[in-house]
C-alpha cells in the first residue's frame, strides 16, 4: 500500500474545486452593466468572506462509503479536503480520523 503525503492534502472547501463550487453555488458572478465577469480572486476572496461569516460549514455528511484516504468503511462523517497527487488537486472526503490526523500536522 501507498503512503500517503499529508503535506499534500488540504482540509476543507476550495473556491476553485469545481465539486465545491456545484455544493457550495459559486460562480464567478457577471456585471450586466460593465459586461466584465469576476476575476478568480474576486471569487476566492467572495468565497473566503462566505466561509468567515459562516454562509459555508462544513459540518460533514454521515457515509457508510469508504474514507478516500485509509479506506476504512466505518459508518462515520465525512468531511471535505483536497489532495494533490502529481500536479492535479483532487476533491475528496476523510472520516473524522484522518481529519484529525492531517490537522495535526500544522
Amino acid at each position: 500500500m501507498k503512503s500517503i503525503d499529508r503535506s499534500e492534502i488540504v482540509p476543507g472547501s476550495s473556491s476553485t474545486c469545481p465539486e465545491c463550487q456545484d455544493s457550495y453555488n459559486i460562480r464567478p458572478l457577471y456585471d450586466d452593466e460593465t459586461d466584465v465577469e469576476e476575476t478568480n480572486e474576486a471569487m476566492e476572496e467572495r468565497f473566503h468572506n462566505m466561509i468567515m461569516e459562516q454562509e459555508v460549514i462544513d459540518e460533514g455528511v454521515f457515509s457508510r462509503e469508504p474514507c478516500d484516504l485509509c479506506n476504512s468503511y466505518l459508518g462515520g462523517n465525512r468531511y471535505i479536503a483536497h489532495q494533490l497527487i502529481d500536479n492535479v488537486r483532487y476533491h475528496i472526503e476523510m472520516c473524522v480520523d484522518c481529519l484529525l490526523l492531517i490537522g495535526g500536522m500544522s
